[in-house]
């Protein structure tokens, strides 16, 4: 039971002390700068490699930590959508390793807002 009341305390500090409020704001700076994650993430994931905008690192790496988004299966459109915020991430995280990573999850769920509005828009 102790456990739980650390967890709580925790959630509990975190609000009251400001964290959440700066963290908040941190994320809301960098989702411009996340956008860009979030589009080549859709691209490698509906497209596979592409020369010229991935280098073969990058690539590789990505296909390291998540075999089973390249394994041949079809995937469900939210199967694809959670794959490509996390490679996303993967991806601002190599940019921007100094960033904490629930910074950089926050922005790239806010970025992936506006990219399902630019793609909504284009239809």
């Amino acid at each position: 039971m102790n456990w739980l009341k650390n967890l709580f305390s925790s959630i509990r500090r975190y609000f009251t002390t400001g964290r959440a409020a700066r963290d908040a704001q941190s994320a809301l700076e960098h989702v411009g700068s996340a956008l860009p994650f979030v589009r080549l993430a859709g691209d490698l994931l509906t497209r596979g490699f592409i020369p010229g905008i991935v280098d073969d690192a990058v690539w590789a790496a990505l296909k390291l930590k998540f075999p089973a988004l390249f394994d041949g299966r079809r995937k469900t459109p939210d199967e694809l959508k959670i794959a490509a915020l996390a490679a996303a991430t993967e991806l601002m995280r190599a940019k921007y390793p100094n960033l904490d990573t629930s910074i950089i999850r926050k922005a790239i769920e806010l970025a992936y807002g506006d990219y399902r509005a630019e793609q909504e828009s284009a239809q």
